[in-house]
């Protein structure tokens, strides 16, 4: 029952706690969360002297936040500057029901690129839309246009999560073969970049039962 909203201003905004300010005479972002009365929560900025706006948020079942827009060099939306092309680039992050920075991402090429909507689909992954012109790698290829064209983008959630695990046969359990689901964070362009995946396994003591039957002498039947 909770709700967001999000979107740029300039100047200072108050949204029911504390003024928010933006930087020069640029746009900034606003994000602020209110309870099921209207009662705010809690808001806060975004922006670094360019342009910095929000144009989508979407607040998830887990309580999270998804947010989404176009920001122009030396953004940081809490986990530091994002890298950017030239002009305005594509922006979306998540956030915490706080309002903490969990991830976010900026995808640009040498024109300007704008998102205009963001979503989940039922298994969690983040969908965005929006226009972009010139040419630009959405992380799957180069895409080019002359004018305006629409953009449409499906990214793997912010964190990895194993998908399978299947036995490799004739090894005598030694070793299984262990699948993982893309994380939107391992192309080498996020601020915090994965870099590998790691896999422990945990060899448990066997069950009493098993253990006492296996051990000390055993009695033969006369």
């Amino acid at each position: 029952g909770n709700f967001v909203i999000t979107g740029p201003f300039q100047g200072t905004l108050n949204l029911g706690g504390s003024d928010l300010v933006a930087v020069g005479s640029a746009y900034d972002t606003y994000l602020a969360r209110y309870n099921t009365s209207g009662t705010h929560l809690w808001s806060q900025r975004f922006g670094a002297g360019g342009d910095d706006v929000a144009q989508s948020g979407t607040l998830l079942d887990s309580g999270s936040i998804l947010m989404a827009g176009y920001a122009e060099a030396g953004t940081n939306l809490g986990g530091g500057v994002l890298p950017n092309g030239r002009g305005r680039d594509f922006v979306f992050a998540k956030f915490s029901s706080c309002g903490t920075h969990s991830w976010s991402r900026m995808i640009g090429g040498f024109d300007d690129e704008m998102l205009s909507t963001i979503a989940t689909d039922a298994a969690g992954n983040v969908i965005v839309g929006g226009v972009f012109r010139g040419f630009f790698n959405p992380g799957g290829g180069v895409f080019t246009s002359t004018t305006d064209d629409i953009f449409i983008g499906k990214y793997g959630t912010g964190e990895p999560a194993i998908t399978s695990i299947k036995d490799i046969g004739n090894d005598q359990g030694r070793s299984v073969r262990i699948t993982v689901s893309h994380s939107n964070l391992d192309d080498g362009t996020a601020v915090s970049p994965v870099t590998e995946y790691q896999a422990f396994r945990r060899i448990l003591p066997l069950p009493a039962a098993i253990s006492a039957r296996g051990t000390g002498p055993q009695a033969v039947p006369s």
